[in-house]
């Protein structure tokens, strides 16, 4: 029996489970990731893994609708991040 290591670039390191492959396959998106304390992260996709922590490419921060800054590119954590959605 060979267990295949999911590629790199899929960044999937803990499981398939339906979310994270429906994630992934988002990739290079815009999306909309909001955190615990309300605020708003927008960029495009740029991987996500199986603990859904995201990484972020032209990201920016918004809270309320007002834009905050413009970040570049981020890394969120998935235990802080409430759900992300397409833009």
């Amino acid at each position: 029996m060979t267990t295949e290591e999911p590629k790199r670039e899929q960044w999937v390191s803990y499981g398939n489970d339906a979310a994270t492959v429906f994630l992934s396959e988002l990739k290079g998106s815009a999306v909309i990731a909001k955190i615990e304390s309300g605020v708003e992260y927008r960029g495009l996709l740029h991987a996500i893994d199986g603990f859904l922590n995201i990484v972020l490419h032209d990201a920016k921060e918004v809270y309320e609708n007002n834009e905050i800054a413009n970040l570049g590119e981020i890394f969120l954590r998935g235990s802080v991040v409430n759900y992300i959605a397409l833009a």
